[in-house]
């Protein structure tokens, strides 16, 4: 790699940055949204009598039986949360370590 790729890509590393925040963002929103369906489909199967366990054991186990699909969509994406914030951490360590270099090429400390 030699300085003009150096200072190229510490150009380019700032809107990179920016872009995965924009997304992790996103992600944050689509797992709350995920969250509120969820919840969603718990209270419309406990209002309607669907739910009908005598003890509250009983009942949490009938609603995860009941909803596993949107149980799956909640895991999903919180798992892109973590690869989101995976490739964040990459581009901030990439970000450090070209600065790095790029301080020992002209001299300084």
């Amino acid at each position: 790699m030699d300085k003009q790729e150096i200072i190229n890509q510490l150009l380019e590393l700032p809107r990179r940055i920016h872009q995965t925040e924009l997304l992790l963002n996103q992600v944050y929103y689509e797992v709350q949204v995920k969250k509120d369906n969820l919840t969603a489909k718990e209270d419309q199967l406990v209002l309607s009598g669907v739910i009908d366990g005598k003890n509250a054991e009983t009942r949490q186990a009938q609603l995860r039986s009941l909803t596993v699909e949107e149980r799956q969509a909640v895991q999903q994406a919180e798992n892109q949360i973590n690869k989101v914030k995976a490739e964040l951490n990459r581009l901030l360590n990439t970000q450090a370590n070209l600065r790095a270099i790029a301080k020992l090429l002209v001299g300084g400390e």
